[in-house]
């Protein structure tokens, strides 16, 4: 039961990360919560949350953090269509080298991870709605948008790759 387990959320001031605190605080659920940003201050009033203000940048942490847990909830990365074209190579720095490693750190530690991908993989694939086995469309590696969907389906290639998938 997810009771029992010790929980951490990367990226938990975005979307999805704000809403899965939410839940498992309305649950009584306990969990540790990572993110750069501040955390919205509903969330920091419960007594459910150790909230770290890092980066999933910092390896050293994130190797000692997830060693501590039982389910890794991955939502961190950059998701800004702005930040696609003014700075690609931030966007996928940051979306693919902490995702690899955390995948490697649960691997060594034997911990179930929770990664979330995005439509944004299917990139101008006109069959709406997408399935998962549909094909990728993106235009050509010199158009900055395709970088945010290139490095989350590297991701996605990655745990198929590895034991993380089976």
């Amino acid at each position: 039961m997810i009771k029992n387990k010790k929980i951490l959320i990367t990226g938990a001031t975005g979307f999805l990360g704000y809403h899965l605190c939410k839940s498992l605080i309305e649950k009584g659920i306990k969990f540790t919560a990572v993110d750069i940003k501040p955390m919205h201050k509903s969330i920091l009033k419960s007594t459910k949350v150790t909230y770290y203000k890092k980066s999933i940048m910092n390896d050293k942490f994130l190797k000692e953090i997830i060693k501590k847990h039982d389910l890794i909830f991955h939502f961190a990365g950059i998701a800004e269509p702005d930040r696609y074209l003014s700075n690609p190579l931030e966007v996928i720095n940051i979306n693919l080298k902490p995702s690899l490693q955390i995948i490697k750190h649960c691997e060594d530690t034997n911990k179930i991870l929770f990664y979330t991908s995005t439509s944004e993989i299917y990139g101008k694939n006109p069959k709406i709605p997408f399935k998962e086995d549909d094909d990728r469309l993106l235009g050509s590696t010199s158009t900055s948008r395709w970088c945010y969907s290139t490095a989350k389906s590297m991701v996605e290639h990655y745990l198929h790759a590895t034991s993380m998938f089976k």
